[in-house]
């Protein structure tokens, strides 16, 4: 998947502050043999990261039950075998949506102490909060109400927009000057959303920056 890779400026929208990355938060990509490859830098101690983590990994299974790209991240922060997330985490992400940033400190392979900054997040699903898309018909046309379509992408829109509001705020109150996003809700939690998140993740990142407080939008 690729990052969202964004850091703080004294003016603009937050989306002129963006850059798309073809790698994922860690640096590595998923190549098309299905191999993973370090395409990008790992992110570095100035750097805070998001993981759109599950809530029953937060609050009960731990970083130890988790698998794939959530597994890579956690080995990255150093808890890969942690029966439980820091009791910060655990008792500030109770509901979809909430978002807390916590810093690791892992011993480097120099034998240097370095900490590595992570934004844990619950995201939205997506495929089961609403029925999947038509199957599509003999010339592969897919049709659905568009006036109801949009709605449903509204609706969406909504819930990104305090994923990414609360990720804005921990990003500020890190006081780190960069940070790497991706899409929030991607994947298998896109459901029917899924050709449509990059736009969906857009719209809820604008969204999000609007209803930051002049303050707020002013330190990103």
């Amino acid at each position: 998947r690729a990052a969202i890779m964004a850091s703080g400026s004294p003016d603009g929208r937050l989306l002129q502050l963006v850059r798309l990355a073809p790698y994922s938060v860690l640096g590595s990509q998923l190549t098309r043999e299905r191999s993973i490859e370090m395409t990008g830098e790992q992110p570095s101690s100035s750097c805070m990261i998001v993981d759109p983590a599950g809530l029953m990994f937060i609050s009960e299974l731990g970083p130890s039950a988790a698998g794939g790209a959530a597994g890579a991240i956690y080995e990255f922060l150093g808890i890969r075998d942690h029966d439980a997330f820091p009791e910060r985490v655990r008792a500030t992400v109770k509901e979809v949506c909430d978002a807390c940033c916590q810093a690791y400190t892992i011993t480097a392979e120099s034998g240097e102490e370095v900490q590595r900054h992570c934004c844990h997040v619950v995201g939205p699903n997506f495929a089961e909060m609403y029925p999947p898309l038509p199957f599509p018909d003999a010339d592969g046309n897919v049709t659905v109400d568009a006036a109801e379509e949009a709605q449903l992408q509204s609706e969406a829109v909504e819930l990104l927009t305090v994923v990414y509001r609360n990720v804005l705020r921990e990003f500020i109150a890190s006081g780190l000057p960069y940070a790497r996003l991706l899409p929030v809700s991607g994947g298998i939690f896109a459901g029917r959303f899924r050709s449509a998140m990059p736009d969906l993740t857009f719209r809820a990142l604008d969204a999000a920056f609007a209803e930051l407080t002049p303050e707020e939008s002013a330190a990103i």
